[in-house]
């Protein structure tokens, strides 16, 4: 089991000889990992079921993927598994219809009761036994969870709701790209840019435009990217995760200045 990350890795250093056969059971935690790479992952272990787990320190595991939906349930982080509870809430609290996106909320037997010393925080993340780590998402037709991404990571441009996570798998899928982030940006017209940060292949040369035709075929006109930055890798958390906000802090912190 490992994030995504340590499998590119992985993938990128193979030069097709390992001989994977004897590969039993491969699982994804810690973030999310691209249609990409779960392609990749499973084209590199072929013998091997993939699991996919979503969940948190506080939380546990709300929803696992299991291996025969892997590519039947594209970006999808899965169904409760046995004794946990899910629910998509509006803003308001009211239970969210099918397809449409809200906060993510859990409740089972590994949900933590409370943050330690900290009751503020408690009582914002709790209704009633449910949880929530203030993803973002939806449950479809048959109650599998979709993750959109993460409330603080969300970008407001123009009044439009942009989830980073959705740009970033479309960067992944160009041939050139490693790795990608997605962060808003400040502007002073429409609120939040769409800025990314790409790692390229070795050898290639940086090519915004070949980015932004590829991104312009696949996604809405206001999600994408306003800005590329190029760099060599991206900050990640102890868990693997991707540091969205060492690479908006700058941002930020510049504008805050200003001010």
């Amino acid at each position: 089991m490992s994030a995504p990350s340590l499998y590119n890795l992985i993938l990128n250093a193979s030069n097709g000889e390992h001989d994977m056969s004897s590969m039993r059971l491969v699982i994804v935690g810690g973030s999310a990992a691209s249609t990409t790479t779960t392609h990749r992952i499973l084209d590199f272990f072929p013998n091997a079921d993939l699991c996919s787990a979503y969940g948190a320190t506080e939380s546990g595991i709300p929803a696992v993927l299991y291996p025969e939906d892997q590519r039947r349930k594209e970006m999808c982080a899965g169904v409760p598994p046995l004794g946990v509870e899910l629910k998509i809430l509006d803003d308001d609290g009211v239970e969210c219809a099918p397809n449409q996106v809200g906060t993510i909320y859990s409740r089972g037997w590994h949900t933590g009761v409370e943050y330690y010393k900290n009751p503020a925080a408690t009582a914002a993340a709790f209704r009633g036994e449910f949880h929530t780590v203030e993803d973002m998402g939806y449950l479809d037709e048959d109650g599998y969870l979709f993750i959109t991404d993460r409330r603080k990571n969300m970008i407001l441009s123009s009044g439009i709701n942009v989830f980073p996570t959705e740009i970033e798998n479309v960067l992944v899928s160009h041939p050139d790209v490693v790795e990608a982030a997605v962060i808003g940006i400040p502007d002073e017209t429409w609120g939040e840019l769409v800025c990314a940060f790409v790692v390229l292949r070795a050898g290639v040369d940086a090519n915004s435009s070949s980015l932004d035709a590829h991104c312009r075929e696949r996604l809405a006109r206001y999600k994408v990217p306003r800005r590329y930055e190029f760099v060599p890798d991206l900050p990640r958390t102890h868990a693997g995760k991707l540091a969205h906000r060492e690479l908006r802090a700058p941002f930020w912190a510049d504008r805050s200045a200003q001010s």
